[in-house]
């Protein structure tokens, strides 16, 4: 494979766009993107927890049932 086809990522903590967060679609390329993809994330993390806690607790009540 040539490396210039191959999509390189830096290895360390940086504020530069051109690297995809979650999606291929989500590459943010200018500093109010990448905080934007940073915000997108952590509501995307948050959903998710939310969701696990309802279906725990409605696991639990139909459990009781």
């Amino acid at each position: 494979m040539d490396m210039d086809s191959m999509m390189m990522m830096v290895p360390y903590l940086h504020f530069t766009g051109g690297d995809p967060l979650f999606f291929k679609t989500l590459t943010p390329s200018s500093h109010g993107a990448i905080a934007g993809a940073c915000l997108i994330l952590v509501a995307l993390s948050l959903l998710e927890r939310w969701f696990a806690t309802v279906r725990s607790r409605l696991a639990m009540h139909w459990h009781q049932r």
